[in-house]
């Protein structure tokens, strides 16, 4: 077992001599993975290359924790397989150091070698992993994935994840979060249309607006899987497998070894006294055995036992377990949200995704990005989660569901092969100088051009 040197429980990787990417993070070597994690630079800086370092490691340590693979056969050749999937096998070297602790496991490419151990850290939460890469415009061209070849694999997986999140509307529609557009799908005909309630107009989706074609991908998939992973054990779902059900079932085995018969009065009482101190959701435990058909509800004759502390701690290992099996949380990894968009849109995409975020507290977000308005949209999240908290209401500019805390941020720049953060402890904002220095070179052009024009009067 691997115990991590670090006394909080985020992930944390690190990243050296990989493709553009030299010394990496110069100032712990280890990135950690926050809530929101934004990574800012010119383009072939590595943003991407890093953001699929990071899709690929969360993807194994889930891959291990489910069983798919076993960590004491897993070969340097398949990580190398892994890799390829973003198609980054090129750029690995005889230098080149990936390294990743994670809440339940610890894995490293170091020397040309692929190494996992079991990792001793904070309880792990089975994610769904969405990688929305920049090339989304493509899904908005294709009527279904099924009868697709060639593709990238990432881009099929994308394509597969908004057929079910297109599918998943039903007859309903989906309100774009900026103009007057609302997004609907024909599942008979495949279909996709674009209508537009301020010109009472409608178009298919591959003639709508570009910026349109790469948002709506993007806005749907997230939504979509962070209601899903909301609603993993309710009525909501209907995707829970046979082995996911019997993982269910047998976890309930063993709390009624534990509890008797009154369990489920056991966990809404301390559900109802702020129990989730145990250290996992008993709201999604006790939806979990409800979704199985152990229980229909709580009757009145069930009596509330009396649990001791080695009860209460042998609730939580349980409820550790189930959702280190079953997905329950959402983890999101973006490529240029703002593509395509006028900045008022990039700012009501970054919202959403802090909305869809927000949805869950094990719920993650990761970002590359060449825009300011992105950066300064995230800064007034964080200016309105501050103010939250001095008791001071937002909500008329900025939702409560869309607050993010500056502690829960973690934002990089990346250039010339160094990562560097640009947090602002002092002022709690991102600095937003990498940025303005493009402006300063932009304003410097303009001030020269006007010197000449003078200088020839």
């Amino acid at each position: 077992m691997f115990l991590t040197p670090y006394n909080d429980d985020m992930a944390r990787i690190r990243i050296k001599h990989f493709g553009p990417i030299g010394e990496g993070f110069v100032e712990d070597e280890f990135i950690p993975l926050h809530k929101i994690t934004v990574f800012i630079g010119p383009q072939g800086a590595g943003k991407s290359a890093v953001a699929k370092v990071i899709s690929t490691f969360l993807w194994l340590e889930k891959a291990f924790s489910r069983g798919d693979y076993s960590p004491e056969t897993f070969t340097t050749e398949e990580f190398k397989t892994c890799l390829s999937y973003h198609s980054l096998v090129s750029y690995l070297s005889a230098d080149t150091e990936l390294v990743y602790w994670g809440k339940a496991f610890h894995l490293a490419y170091t020397n040309g070698v692929f190494t996992c151990v079991a990792s001793v850290s904070a309880p792990y939460r089975m994610p769904k992993i969405s990688y929305i890469p920049a090339e989304r415009n493509f899904c908005s061209a294709v009527p279904m994935s099924a009868s697709l070849t060639g593709l990238l694999r990432s881009l099929f997986d994308l394509l597969s994840d908004f057929d079910a999140s297109r599918l998943a509307l039903g007859e309903k529609g989906f309100k774009l979060p900026f103009g007057s557009y609302e997004y609907r799908y024909d599942s008979k005909s495949r279909t996709s249309f674009i209508q537009d309630s301020q010109w009472n107009c409608v178009v298919e989706l591959h003639q709508a607006a570009s910026g349109i074609q790469s948002a709506l991908p993007l806005l749907l998939v997230s939504d979509y899987f962070s209601k899903l992973t909301i609603g993993t054990f309710d009525n909501r779902r209907q995707t829970l497998s046979l082995n996911e059900r019997n993982i269910i079932k047998q976890k309930y085995t063993e709390l009624i070894a534990t509890m008797g018969t009154g369990i489920v009065a056991t966990l809404a009482g301390l559900v109802a006294q702020g129990g989730a101190s145990i250290g996992f959701s008993l709201v999604g435990l006790l939806s979990a055995f409800v979704s199985a058909g152990l229980y229909k509800g709580v009757r009145d004759t069930e009596s509330v036992p009396e649990l001791t502390e080695r009860d209460k701690e042998k609730i939580a290992r349980i409820g550790d377990e189930l959702f280190a099996s079953i997905t329950s949380c959402f983890v999101n990894i973006v490529e240029e949200p703002e593509q395509n968009l006028f900045p008022n849109a990039q700012r009501d995409v970054m919202h959403y995704l802090m909305e869809c975020t927000n949805r869950s507290p094990e719920n993650q977000l990761v970002i590359t990005t060449h825009s300011p308005y992105i950066l300064e949209t995230l800064n007034n999240c964080i200016y309105a989660g501050e103010l939250m908290n001095k008791g001071i209401a937002t909500d008329s500019i900025i939702p409560c569901n869309q607050h993010i805390l500056f502690e829960k941020v973690g934002a990089y720049a990346i250039d010339n092969g160094e990562i560097c953060s640009i947090k602002d402890h002092e002022i709690q904002q991102i600095d937003a100088n990498f940025l303005d220095a493009c402006s300063v070179k932009i304003n410097s052009d303009y001030e020269n051009l006007s010197n000449l024009e003078f200088q020839n009067l």
